[in-house]
């Protein structure tokens, strides 16, 4: 990588080039692929309506609640009973607030975290746990992220649980459309943009220099991947595949940007 580019990700111990970027907003598809060279990222998606995909997911998201108690115990406080009454008040919490909108907790999803941090530290992680784990499973899990994202873990030391957390997901209360559909639908109109057909220059840095670059539409892309330089015209943004990509559609309308081996 460049510089300090991905300093942040790669110190939380993830690894940028093992990642794919999703690039969406009307800027996003434009500056998509030069990001994905600069951090040696390999593949960049590029969903249907990028310009407006946050609200296009508003239209089909699920209800998702979440519930938070402070706990504020240190681990030599924290066994397996206080735990799971920790669960188990939170649990309640949830059901009385769901019961209030006519749902119920027996449809929903149920992911639980504990919010935790070494005694001594001002920044908690948040670790996923099974409701019916054990103090000790808890902490083993804890010091495994802490690892993961700092670089190391502090045995010995007291840990301090500081929020307990529940995540209730119920699926299918959005508009009753599915993604699929709506793909199918965006596929079938196209962006039906002017320019399609056309070419234009383009700068590409001092690597390539000005490039006569064909504009062309979503659709005319298919599975077989198709060698840059192109822009690809929508309504709601502009794709910009650089010379040393590649631009192919997946079955779900994705633009997938692939960078060539070595550039």
């Amino acid at each position: 990588m460049e510089g300090e580019r991905g300093l942040l990700t790669t110190e939380r111990g993830r690894d940028p080039r093992n990642l794919d970027i999703l690039a969406f907003g009307g800027a996003g598809p434009i500056h998509a692929a030069e990001l994905a060279r600069q951090l040696g990222v390999k593949r960049v998606l590029i969903p249907p309506l990028p310009g407006v995909f946050s609200s296009f997911g508003l239209l089909l998201a699920d209800l998702r609640f979440d519930f938070l108690r402070s706990v504020m115990r240190r681990s030599v406080e924290v066994d397996d009973v206080a735990l799971a009454s920790e669960f188990a008040d939170l649990a309640a919490d949830a059901q009385r607030y769901v019961e209030d909108l006519d749902l119920t907790l027996n449809d929903a999803e149920l992911e639980w975290a504990l919010d935790m941090r070494y005694e001594g530290q001002s920044s908690d992680l948040s670790v996923v746990v099974p409701p019916d784990t054990s103090a000790a499973a808890v902490f083993e899990a804890f010091a495994a992220e802490h690892e993961a994202t700092y670089g190391h873990r502090a045995t010995g030391e007291v840990v301090l649980v500081v929020n307990c957390r529940l995540r209730v997901l119920l699926r299918g209360r959005g508009n009753g459309d599915d993604y699929r559909s709506m793909v199918d639908r965006i596929a079938r109109t196209g962006s039906g943009a002017a320019s399609v057909g056309r070419s234009r220059k383009v700068y590409f840095g001092e690597a390539h220099g000005w490039l006569e670059t064909p504009l062309i539409d979503r659709a005319e892309l298919s599975a077989s991947p198709r060698r840059g330089p192109a822009i690809v015209t929508e309504h709601d943004t502009t794709v910009v595949v650089p010379p040393e990509f590649s631009a192919a559609k997946d079955e779900m309308f994705n633009i997938v940007l692939t960078r060539e081996e070595g550039s």
